[in-house]
């Protein structure tokens, strides 16, 4: 077996959040100070640091083929850097919630969706909500205090998930408000971009078509592991998965997006810690667990 390539993007006390691959020559991880190093694995250094000043929730290469990276920032900001000119442009997405903070995120080839949940002001002032009229304007709160029938109540509505469309990445096709809820904590495309998959606190694994812009028709099926779900993901065509704060992890099989059926879960060895689930290097074991210890030192388990 080949000894692992270890490359030190940083201080050994500030660790790496996120990792995300469009090829070889493409490879960028996120660090807990909110940098962005574009890795050179080659050279077995960082070639490139990249800087949002906001907090990074999820970094994405186009899978379109185009050199762009995209960072989201827990403002709703989504920062694009062409990593071969090295531009940078950045936009702000319209949520049909302004007080929420963005949590994680997912893309496809179409679509970006970033779940968020709602956080208090220092001062205890609501902040302003949008609503949209016939016009298509946005309006805000009056200082009347007037209620109006259109507006959005976030108290009501503390953990939701806006999908767009990235050809015109403004307003949300959809936005799911009431298939969660605690914390949604994580999100992921199924590998025909058309279909997401989300995992709470509330122990919910939920299938998406994000081609619906009505909840209760884009919800396609919902599996419960009975655990607060930290990670989810998809390890072929019909096997999806989801890994717990309890450091299990379940799998299913999509048979189709409404017809999903438990396969099996598993635990890892006491004293390990479940960091994700790969893709099994053979058909006979579909299913890698990758485990660390209390180190940070990891290790990958084939499952049948």
């Amino acid at each position: 077996m080949d000894e692992p390539i270890v490359i030190q993007l940083s201080r050994p006390e500030v660790y790496v959040n996120q990792i995300s691959f469009g090829g070889r020559d493409a490879v960028a991880a996120t660090l807990s100070n909110d940098f962005i190093h574009l890795v050179d694995l080659e050279a077995k250094k960082s070639k490139q640091t990249l800087d949002v000043a906001k907090r990074v929730v999820g970094i994405h290469f186009d899978l379109s083929g185009n050199p762009i990276l995209r960072a989201v920032d827990d403002s709703f900001g989504i920062h694009l850097f062409d990593i071969r000119t090295g531009s940078k442009k950045k936009s702000r997405v319209n949520p049909v919630m302004e007080n929420h903070q963005v949590v994680c995120s997912a893309c496809s080839e179409q679509y970006i969706a970033l779940g968020s949940s709602t956080f208090v002001l220092e001062n205890g002032d609501k902040k302003k909500s949008k609503k949209t009229g016939a016009s298509g304007d946005v309006e805000t709160d009056d200082e009347s205090g007037e209620e109006n029938e259109d507006e959005v109540d976030p108290i009501a509505s503390p953990h939701i998930i806006s999908i767009f469309d990235l050809r015109k990445c403004t307003d949300p096709v959809l936005t799911i408000k009431d298939s969660h809820s605690d914390s949604i904590n994580s999100l992921s495309f199924m590998r025909d971009g058309q279909h997401l998959i989300s995992g709470g606190s509330d122990g919910l694994l939920n299938i998406f078509n994000a081609s619906c812009s009505i909840e209760d028709e884009a919800l396609q099926s919902t599996c419960s592991v009975g655990s607060s779900i930290n990670r989810v993901g998809y390890l072929s065509k019909r096997l999806v998965y989801a890994c717990t704060d309890d450091n299990k992890c379940s799998v299913f099989i999509a048979n189709t997006p409404d017809d999903v059926d438990y396969l099996f879960m598993r635990n890892v060895v006491d004293g390990r810690f479940l960091v994700d689930a790969l893709k099994g290097g053979i058909d006979e074991r579909p299913v890698a667990l990758l485990e660390c210890d209390a180190e940070g030192k990891s290790t990958q388990l084939n499952l049948s």
